[in-house]
């Protein structure tokens, strides 16, 4: 039983306490003092801190207008209390009293000051405290440095307020200190944690603090208590003596009032319990979430209220309550708004969707019921509510679990879908007595009014009330039996026999167990059509729904037809202002105008303007305001001219026909069309590809297959030959003679393709390759009609291209899963046996360049050394140093030589290659780009950081234009950006580019994605580099125990490597050196054997061995192996190299550590010097550097410029917003024993007891 659940006499008493200095203790205990004197309590202040006139003047400040001191409190002389072990009453010094308002029954506010440490010791503890004249008594207690002074303040509080930076070393300090109270005092202490200066734009690291807080705290707390409260961030807490000074407001208006108020009641009640009460907050689309989440929470004894995003007003959850925002995307800009600014650790989002939420709510904390079974997803839920996991409990009318069933093929969510909830009521409606009836559930309405958009929304609002979800494409009966195919193999049957009655006799089997179907059969042509298909269809049933779209309004007077309308105004400026955010009401009324309300013109005009907004910005440098007004000026005057041209040919144009105009006239001036200028000429091959995807789209098309070389042949053979009759002009320069070759490149398709995809003529998504690439019916049947004559020779080239194309079935088996090194060793022979180097012919040259880059991918010394012998053999064989294929074939060895730490041969090989396609291909090219990667590389390898990210933030710009963000080609430039920002210094950016990257990978192929394990290092490192020690940990232990538990896709030896030394210093600087340094023996072993002497990650295993050896006390053997690290690494990168200096500031630590005082300072200097010249004086390393040679100093005496550098290095981890850093508090705990020991007098309660060090880690390149 906690003091909570007991009757208390006499006042209740708080303590504050923290484990840091100044990170606004006094501060948020004194606004609480105020807080709870207002709401009519008597509050006692006692000082032990010994703030004195700080405490008293900020008090002041703090007082509401019309509080005035009070005489009695002064006149009275000192305060007493009872002597416990002495005949003599022991006297606290003088207070200080206000009266909260004018007269003698207002609440009194006092504060005492003490003057010796030991004053409070010989109170009688709680039971028996002083002071009854007072409801409330806050302690604010000095920083616990030792047990023993725990021990002498545990006995006197009720409650123990640990106050505590958002940073995962401050919280799990703080939850140590709070386990300690209670185990020094063996009585029940309640415990409230107070995180200060909670900053939305932390982003990531305030949701991973606040998950840490509640890991940490909640075994004190007990199950189905919480214990925390949230002081936001507030500019103010900049200066602590002026928080919220001279406002001349009462302390209810001030914007950190809620939080204080919150604290103040929990102080004063005793208790602050689980969650009764929760707010679901949702989309329209994510109903049967919500519904199902309610049914979760209202079993376990939850109130929930549902609630529509756009009737939420971003209310902060009240006490006992939960805000719940599932899956926030896709809304309006002014409510993204409102999510951002609402800061709260009672908000979470529920993700229940792929798509990654937005960047700017990654603050809130997650629970994540993606890819999760229903037993799982209920557990997830309770956990992150802090609550016991029960069964799961049924939903209104029988609705099964909402996520998407096993057997489906439906296509991802349209993110521009908005609208359309009467219209999706009425077909569920529709759809159910359709099923009761036998019938089948028509969806009608004229071409382009959405009719499909609606069914597959349908889909993922409501899949989750069914066993099976088919799409079947039924424009041909060929199409809906190739649909029936793939349903009857998604059962594991071959498919092979009758299919119609193999699916009938599924549907009833799944009948007699319960399950349903719906199946939904797409772009029927008429009602006539619709009867031969539903003869092919099990027949409608309750077990068996049946949706068709049917094309026109014929069968709108049927009884039970869906028939769509177009948008109303309110849903096209809706929709505008979703895809083009700051579009102005007026802006998007006027486009609405123009192009009408069918729901397909509104969307292309919205993607129009999007992509002209985004040019404004980002190549003319326009205010984003200034860009959308010049967007929908120029954009009114194009639809004008090409509707007054084509009205001049037809009579009648549908609008959509103009508006394909305007995006086809508008990609002659696009990135994509620069690009090709280069090898096909303008914008033409873009045209052209659009042909193709219209011919195509009705029957089914890939990336695959648009990637093919065939694809790129037949682009090659329509450029160098002449235009047959009919064609169109070429829009461009004729290329050069030859140039066909250059096409030989999959990345051209995909920068052509998202080019369509922004004018929003295609609908793919390059992280998802397996989904088909669509196009809307309309845009295709307008592209097909805009071809005339050309039509036949298009499908006469689309004919042999598919007549040739062989989808590629190694690709999996050569780069994942257990036979990959059987099938890699064959091959290699082959090529051996073969002598394919000295074949000519491209895809001779193409496998040869394959097999380099699977040996160069998988890392170990013995693979890259026999891809540089292969590769010299080709060297010396193709003499055609200006083609595409010589010069990746130097990028792979580039590569090579960078993996085995031949770091000059890299580079040198890197700038060749890149000079090359530069030269061929163009600066912006995206092979070009690729390789600007492996220059990069080689500039950072020589220790020219910055040069390397000015590189990396070009190609980024460059290739996020070309490929857009969710090309796994702009994803490893983007990595290689995250890397050059962490060696330059910028820690917080490259966290957010990784986390990014992370979050989106993870959402489309949950945690154990192989490209999500690639990322978990370098995310690892990150967390590291901003002091958050224990998020490394935990993301590379869960690492290794996935792959430890998987066979398919174990770790290759760089990136276990990485993981393991990730661990190793996260667990020393966690508390835990032997471990470190078991791991790094082992570790290192491994590095030796399989990557040698030289690479980098073998330096730096051997770089945090020293520093285990030396926290370990074994100075002796630090300094022989950090001299043993850095002979390598100048042999390796160069003596004056960054990296060289850094092990020189480790060895100057570990000599002072040694005893040998004088070649400590004399090193250390030299390299802080060094550093601070290369990187100069802003960069953390010159800090921790400084702090090295500070330590030296120390030693030596000279304690003035001691002092001057720990100032230099704590001001300096301020300024580059690091103050939450533990690495920042060595540096000002190491000040404070300095200055102490200048002074020459005793040491303040604040002041460390012993000096610390920097352990900062050798990173890689």
């Amino acid at each position: 039983m906690s003091e909570a659940d007991v009757d208390i006499r006499g006042p209740r008493v708080a303590m504050f306490c923290s484990t840091a200095e100044n990170i606004g203790q006094t501060s948020t205990l004194l606004s609480v003092a105020v807080t709870l004197a207002a709401s009519g309590r008597r509050v006692l202040v006692l000082d032990a801190r010994r703030a004195g006139v700080r405490a008293a003047d900020m008090l002041r400040r703090l007082l509401p207008p019309g509080a005035e001191p009070d005489g009695a409190g002064a006149s009275a002389g000192s305060v007493t209390f009872p002597a416990v072990n002495s005949r003599t009453s022991p006297a606290l010094p003088p207070e200080r009293r206000w009266r909260i308002a004018p007269g003698a029954d207002s609440p009194v506010l006092s504060l005492v000051t003490l003057d010796e440490l030991d004053g409070l010791k010989a109170l009688p503890g709680r039971d028996g405290f002083p002071f009854g004249e007072y409801d409330q008594v806050l302690i604010d207690a000095p920083v616990f440095r030792t047990e023993d002074e725990l021990t002498r303040w545990a006995h006197l509080p009720h409650t123990l307020v640990t106050c505590f930076s958002l940073n995962s070393w401050s919280i799990q300090a703080a939850a140590a200190l709070a386990a300690g109270v209670p185990a020094a005092d063996a009585r029940r202490i309640d415990v409230v944690g107070v995180g200060l200066q909670a900053d939305p734009r932390m982003e990531d690291q305030l949701r991973l603090a606040r998950d840490r807080v509640r890991e940490s705290f909640q075994p004190l707390w007990g199950a189905g208590r919480t214990g925390y409260v949230e002081i936001p961030y507030d500019a103010t807490y900049q200066r602590a003596l002026a928080l919220t000074a001279g406002q001349g407001e009462t302390p209810a208006d001030r914007p950190l009032a809620p939080s204080f108020t919150q604290l103040a009641d929990v102080l004063g009640s005793g208790r602050n319990g689980g969650s009764q009460q929760a707010l679901v907050v949702h989309a329209a689309h994510h109903l049967a979430w919500a519904e199902w989440i309610e049914a979760q929470l209202a079993a376990a004894g939850v109130a929930v209220t549902r609630l529509r995003f756009g009737d939420y007003n971003g209310q902060r959850p009240s006490p006992g309550a939960m805000v719940l925002l599932l899956s926030p995307t896709g809304l309006r800009p002014e409510r993204g708004d409102l999510l951002a600014d609402l800061s709260h650790p009672n908000v979470r989002l529920v993700l229940v969707e792929e798509e990654a939420p937005p960047r700017r709510l990654s603050h809130h904390q997650q629970i994540d019921l993606r890819h999760l079974p229903e037993p799982g997803a209920v557990e997830t839920l309770m956990r992150g509510l802090n609550m016991t996991a029960a069964p799961p409990a049924r939903g209104p009318r029988g609705l099964n679990f909402p996520n998407r069933p096993r057997r489906q093929n439906i296509a991802p969510r349209h993110a521009s879908f908005v609208g359309r909830d009467e219209t999706l009521d009425r077909l569920r409606t529709a759809l159910t007595t359709a099923g009761r009836t036998g019938g089948i559930c028509r969806v009608t309405g004229r071409p382009g009014v959405g009719k499909s958009e609606i069914a597959l929304e349908f889909c993922h609002r409501f899949s989750g009330g069914y066993d099976v979800v088919w799409w079947l494409r039924a424009v041909t009966p060929k199409e809906l039996d190739r649909g029936l195919t793939g349903l009857v193999r998604a059962f594991r049957l071959d498919g092979s026999g009758d299919v119609v009655e193999t699916v009938r006799e599924l549907q009833r089997s799944a009948a007699n167990r319960g399950e349903r179907w719906l199946l939904i059969c797409d772009d029927i042509a008429t009602a006539a059509e619709l009867e031969k298909v539903g003869g092919l269809l099990p027949r409608p049933s309750e077990h068996c729904h049946v949706l068709a779209t049917v094309r026109g309004t014929d069968s709108a007077a049927d009884s039970g037809a869906v028939v769509v309308e177009p948008f109303t105004g309110e849903e096209s400026e809706l929709l505008l202002s979703v895809m083009v955010p700051s579009l102005p009401s007026a802006a998007a009324r006027r486009v609405g105008q123009t192009v009408g309300l069918l729901p397909l013109s509104v969307y292309l005009a919205a993607a129009w303007l999007g992509v002209e907004t985004a040019r404004g910005v980002d190549t003319d440098n326009l205010m984003r305001t200034e860009a959308i007004r010049r967007a929908v000026e120029r954009f009114t005057d194009l639809f004008d001219r090409h509707q007054r041209r084509l009205l001049r040919d037809m009579p009648n144009v549908p609008l959509p026909r103009v508006l394909l105009e305007v995006a086809f006239a508008s990609l002659e001036e696009t990135a994509a069309a620069h690009v090709w200028a280069r090898v096909a000429g303008g914008s033409d091959p873009l045209v052209w590809l659009a042909e193709v995807c219209a011919l195509l789209a009705g029957a089914g098309m890939d990336l695959p297959l648009l990637r093919s070389p065939q694809m790129q042949q037949a682009v090659v053979r329509r450029r160098r030959e002449p235009p047959s009759p009919g064609d169109a002009p070429m829009s461009g320069p004729a290329p050069e003679p030859g140039e066909g070759a250059h096409l030989d490149e999959p990345l051209m398709v995909d920068v052509a393709l998202w080019a369509l995809n922004r004018y929003g003529l295609v609908e793919f998504d390059f992280a998802r390759p397996d989904e088909p690439v669509r196009m809307h019916g309309v845009v295709r049947e307008l592209v097909v009609r805009r071809m005339g004559s050309r039509r036949a020779g298009r499908e006469a080239e689309l004919r042999e291209v598919v007549g040739r194309y062989e989808p590629a079935a190694d690709g999996a088996v050569r780069r994942e899963g257990p036979r990959a090194k059987e099938y890699m060793d064959r091959r290699a022979r082959q090529i051996e046996a073969l002598r394919l180097w000295d074949d000519a012919r491209p895809q001779v040259r193409g496998r040869l360049l394959g097999h380099l880059h699977d040996l160069v991918r998988s890392g170990d010394k013995v693979s890259l050394e026999e891809a540089l012998r292969v590769a010299e053999f080709a060297v010396n064989s193709w003499h055609d140093g200006r083609t595409p294929e010589y010069l990746r074939l130097l990028a792979l060895k580039s590569q090579a030589h960078r993996r085995l730490g031949q770091y000059g041969d890299a580079g040198r090989l890197a700038r060749t290659s890149l000079h090359g396609y530069r030269a061929l291909l163009g600066p912006s090219h995206p092979r070009a780009l690729q390789t600007n990667r492996l220059y990069s590389a080689g500039l950072r390898a020589v220790g020219n950081f910055s040069d390397g990210l000015a590189e990396d933030d070009s190609a980024a710009q460059s290739m996020l234009e070309l490929l857009g963000p969710r090309h796994e080609a702009t994803a490893l430039v983007e990595h290689t950006l995250a890397l050059s920002l962490a060696l330059n210094g910028d820690y917080h950016k490259a966290l957010r580019l990784l986390q990014n990257l992370h979050n989106q990978r993870r959402a489309i192929g949950g945690p154990d994605s192989a490209r999500v394990v690639e990322l978990v290092p370098f995310l690892a490192a990150m967390h590291r580099n901003l002091g958050q020690n224990a998020e490394s940990f935990d993301l590379l232990k869960r690492l290794m125990l996935r792959r430890s538990s998987s066979d398919a896709n174990p770790l290759g030896v760089p990136l276990r490597v990485d993981a393991e030394n990730g661990l190793a210093v996260s667990e020393r600087r966690l508390g835990r050196p032997d471990e470190a340094r078991e791991r790094d023996l082992r570790v290192l072993e491994l590095a030796l054997e399989r990557l040698g002497e030289q690479h980098l990650a073998t330096l730096r295993c051997r770089f945090s061995l020293s520093v285990d050896l030396c926290v370990l006390g074994e100075f002796e053997d630090a300094v022989a192996e950090t001299e043993r690290c850095l002979t390598r690494i100048e042999s390796t990168l160069g003596a004056a190299h960054p990296f060289a200096q850094l092990c020189r500031v480790r060895l100057g630590v570990h000599l002072r550590h040694a005893g040998r005082h004088a070649p400590a300072l004399e090193i250390g200097t030299a390299a802080q010097s060094a550093l601070r010249e290369r990187m100069g004086g802003g960069h953390p390393w010159v800090m921790a550097a400084a702090v090295g040679v500070a330590g030296a100093l120390f030693e030596t005496g000279r304690l003035d410029e001691a002092a001057a550098l720990e100032k230099f290095a704590r001001d300096g981890y301020d300024g580059l917003e690091m103050a939450r850093h533990p690495f920042r508090a060595v540096a000002a705990d190491n000040l404070a024993i300095t200055e102490a020991k200048l002074r020459g007098g005793p040491r303040t309660p604040e002041t460390a007891r012993r000096r610390g060090d920097i352990d900062v880690e050798l990173p890689g390149v």
